[in-house]
């Protein structure tokens, strides 16, 4: 099986400063291909949206393709990405308190995966925008912001969730979710220990007090 970790990041972000050297590493360790990309496409939308047009021109060379957002880090490095990959799926995703989330994700070589990218970058169809604007109602792990309402751009993900639903129910028979407290390969900060696989420092969960705590652990 040919797998490849897929990862962007451009200025002034540097996420990639340590990221890259530890996906590379890990890569390396288990024979997969490890492709990073720093280069804006010519287009108008946020980065965030590049991982779409990326992931497009890389499939085709692989059977699987795992996008890992340049702010996430392998921990266990003794975990295989053939451990999650399901063959019977197109596309695997885990969940976080917001639904699927679209900082990493692992797509087989497949037309509906093909299909999928297609619709996620054509946000119009579906009655969105390219800022793709969410509104929450903060949680208890946001500690004193908890209770409170919050606005922020999500981009593609919430395309994303427009076309196979919050929780990837439309395409069941096409998309593997991992709930949140399952073992899985999207885990943000606060919930990492020395056996997570990966964790992601996705928006909430930036503080540097939750970033520097893990730097020791990661591989």
């Amino acid at each position: 099986m040919k797998i490849a970790m897929l990862t962007f990041e451009c200025d002034p972000a540097n996420f990639r400063e340590i990221g890259n050297p530890n996906k590379q590493k890990y890569c390396d360790k288990h024979g997969y291909d490890f492709i990073s990309y720093d280069q804006k496409l010519d287009h108008p939308r946020h980065p965030s949206w590049h991982k779409i047009p990326y992931m497009q021109q890389t499939l085709p060379n692989y059977d699987w393709v795992f996008w890992a957002d340049a702010d996430s880090f392998v921990i266990n490095s003794d975990i295989k990405i053939e451990d999650f990959i399901d063959n019977d799926k197109d596309a695997l995703f885990c969940k976080d308190d917001m639904g699927i989330n679209a900082g990493m994700f692992m797509f087989k070589n497949s037309d509906w995966s093909f299909w999928l990218l297609e619709e996620v970058w054509n946000f119009k169809k579906y009655g969105n925008n390219k800022h793709g604007r969410v509104e929450m109602i903060l949680g208890d792990h946001f500690g004193k912001l908890a209770g409170q309402k919050s606005v922020f751009d999500a981009w593609e993900q919430t395309n994303l969730r427009s076309i196979v639903g919050l929780n990837g129910e439309k395409f069941s028979d096409n998309i593997k979710v991992y709930e949140e407290d399952e073992e899985h390969f999207n885990v943000r900060s606060d919930r990492v220990t020395k056996d997570t696989f990966m964790v992601h420092y996705r928006r909430g969960w930036r503080e540097k007090a939750g970033y520097a705590h893990i730097l020791d652990m990661i591989y």
